[in-house]
């Protein structure tokens, strides 16, 4: 019944929010506001179950690798998982069921990395290895089913039209989907069971 929006940049500010907001899906209105993340942080990758969102990484901008978590009924700050992402990234994106989280991709600071990490969403543990996607790519997009998780566009930093997937109940390397219609970064996806869609995005080669 909700949606939640947790870290930004602010333009006006040139700096990063720690802000937490909600919308109630079934109703229309303004977002209102939910609580704070444990520290600001820009383009981190969030990913949740039916009742905890996981929020990953991000730019202070300083890269981190701290991961906060709050329960998705309820209001109030975040609090920090035990664990921490196995390297320090933004520009990332992230997919769950509701047992396991990935984060996929991302820019390091030193480069872009092809991690992609698994997070047990009830454990609060460290990430753990699951596998790497078929290139190094920032500002990838990842949606996807319970069963199956996409990784979508980015840049190399050449953007890309590659969609990558990964099973989610084992471990290993993405494979090859497919391609999407344009070489795309920073656009935003969401998902059924059966179908994903993607929307929006830069895409140079498109003017």
């Amino acid at each position: 019944g909700r949606a939640i929006i947790s870290g930004a940049y602010s333009a006006s500010q040139s700096a990063a929010l720690n802000e937490i907001d909600f919308l109630s899906i079934q109703s229309m209105g303004n977002a209102q506001e939910f609580g704070d993340l444990t520290q600001a942080r820009w383009i981190p990758a969030s990913f949740s179950s039916s009742t905890r969102l996981v929020t990953c990484g991000g730019a202070t901008p300083t890269y981190v690798n701290t991961i906060d978590y709050v329960t998705i009924a309820s209001t109030g700050n975040a609090t920090t998982f035990t664990g921490i992402l196995s390297g320090t990234r933004t520009y990332f994106d992230g997919h769950s069921n509701e047992t396991r989280g990935l984060t996929g991709g991302g820019e390091t600071g030193s480069g872009k990395t092809d991690t992609i990490d698994l997070l047990i969403i009830a454990s609060k543990a460290n990430a753990t290895d699951f596998g790497n996607l078929t290139a190094a790519r920032a500002s990838v997009v990842s949606s996807g089913s319970p069963t199956r998780g996409l990784f979508m566009g980015g840049n190399t930093p050449t953007v890309i039209n590659n969609v990558d997937f990964v099973t989610l109940a084992t471990t290993g390397n993405a494979q090859d989907f497919g391609d999407m219609t344009a070489a795309t970064n920073y656009g935003g996806a969401v998902s059924s069971n059966i179908r994903v869609v993607y929307a929006g995005g830069y895409a140079p080669s498109i003017t």
